[in-house]
């Protein structure tokens, strides 16, 4: 019986912390999955686009006999990447499959921020406290829906670093309402430049309001129940219906 062949794509970071984050978080997943093949990809930053990377992968994953690849999207919002680039790029993967290797199917499962809606206990709360969901945004309209049916969910606000509501705007309103206990959930998988500035406003926040208690978590990847989802989303996907 051949191994399954998981492939995991991410966005891609040219920050070395980011980059760091990601190969550590590779590494622990490999010991969960002792049968299987593990491969990652980027849908940016690497030296050839991603339909590429795919090919490449699965004539690695043919040598084990494996006749399947199943396709995570780390991505966590439905943005242009998600909805237009990636789709588009394991397409012409598949296209090209079916003219070199046509017995070999790509399978790629809901992106990861679709299937994080059933998952909420993932972020470690503090009950007593006022919380903003802090995460990237996107300018397409139906992507903060599903944002905001995750901050209802958890009882929080969302904040976003690409468009308003800002988390300087949020949390000066927080202050305003005369919240002096404030969590911040952190919506990015690991960490890297954008969030190393959210840092920053965060601390200056801190700095002009010294009364206020403020504790945030951490990016998702670090997070020890994250791995054990990862896992499990990527085993039952060798058992369930391909989506193409």
């Amino acid at each position: 019986m051949s191994s399954p062949a998981y492939l995991l794509v991410t966005h891609g970071s040219r920050n070395q912390k980011s980059q760091a984050s990601t190969q550590i978080f590779l590494q622990t997943l490999k010991p969960h999955l002792p049968n299987a093949q593990l491969f990652h990809a980027q849908l940016e930053g690497a030296d050839e686009p991603l339909h590429q990377q795919i090919l490449h992968i699965t004539q690695q994953s043919r040598t084990q006999g494996t006749d399947r690849l199943h396709i995570l999207p780390l991505f966590l919002i439905p943005g242009v990447h998600i909805m237009e680039d990636l789709p588009q790029e394991v397409a012409l993967a598949q296209e090209i499959l079916s003219l070199t290797d046509p017995s070999f199917k790509l399978s790629t499962l809901a992106y990861l921020g679709q299937q994080l809606q059933n998952h909420p206990h993932l972020f470690p709360t503090q009950s007593s406290y006022q919380r903003l969901l802090l995460t990237h945004g996107s300018k397409r309209p139906d992507s903060l829906k599903l944002i905001e049916t995750l901050a209802q969910t958890l009882h929080s606000t969302p904040a976003y670093w690409s468009i308003e509501p800002s988390l300087s705007s949020q949390l000066q309103t927080l202050t305003q309402q005369g919240q002096q206990q404030i969590q911040i959930l952190f919506h990015f998988l690991f960490p890297g430049t954008i969030t190393d500035k959210l840092h920053d406003v965060i601390q200056a926040h801190r700095q002009q309001n010294p009364n206020q208690t403020i504790t945030t978590t951490e990016p998702l990847a670090s997070l020890p129940s994250f791995q054990t989802l990862i896992v499990q989303i990527l085993e039952t996907s060798s058992h369930a219906e391909p989506r193409i």
